[in-house]
């Protein structure tokens, strides 16, 4: 991801003259911190006017469907195509949780933000399951690493409860100062009487 200069875009193409390599939770990114210095030749032609698809539309990759990751526990939950439980659209994740540890669902692409500027990530989720509960997390960068909130400010939005309608998790948060970046988050921790054998699921749209 170019943190700085000019923006790389989904499906923009460019030449990458050095990076940096992360790894965090068995996942290896390679990651540049200055387009200006690190890309050249950089063409946007084809990129698409919103890089986002939180509202589960686009399942040209599936599990994880495109602009999102796996970033914790990749190996304990998939992320499926439904057609037919759906809040809007046409189709939503369905999410299939096998382990006992915490997992986690993000966005691939980090979001320019203005400091001081508030912004809401708000997702529709069905959670007809006691044995399964999500909630959001909203993150702030300065293009190094994250900002934490100022105390007594949550990056976290409520868990989901147990309910046969869908349910709207949100959670809203003040870009802090020097803050360039923001990054979304979902969180999924097994409850009561999961079974990993068996597993959880619950829809998000």
């Amino acid at each position: 991801y170019a943190l700085n200069g000019n923006a790389l875009c989904r499906n923009a193409t460019f030449d990458l003259v050095q990076g940096i390599v992360t790894e965090y939770n068995g996942v290896h990114q390679l990651k540049t911190f200055d387009a200006v210095a690190d890309t050249t030749n950089i063409d946007d032609a084809g990129c698409a006017v919103d890089d986002s698809n939180w509202d589960f539309e686009d399942w040209s990759l599936t599990d994880p469907p495109l602009g999102f990751e796996k970033t914790s526990n990749a190996d304990g939950f998939t992320v499926s195509q439904d057609v037919e439980a759906f809040h809007g659209g046409a189709s939503s994740a369905m999410i299939m949780q096998k382990t006992d540890k915490t997992t986690e669902l993000a966005q691939s692409w980090y979001m320019p933000v203005t400091a001081g500027t508030n912004y809401t990530l708000s997702v529709w989720a069905w959670d007809n399951e006691p044995n399964l509960r999500a909630r959001l997390v909203l993150e702030f960068y300065d293009g190094a690493q994250e900002i934490e909130p100022a105390e007594g400010v949550s990056k976290y939005s409520d868990y989901t409860e147990d309910n046969v309608d869908w349910q709207t998790m949100t959670v809203t948060g003040t870009a802090p100062e020097g803050a360039i970046q923001l990054r979304g988050f979902i969180r999924f921790y097994d409850q009561k009487e999961f079974d990993p054998e068996v597993g959880a699921s619950m829809h998000l749209d």
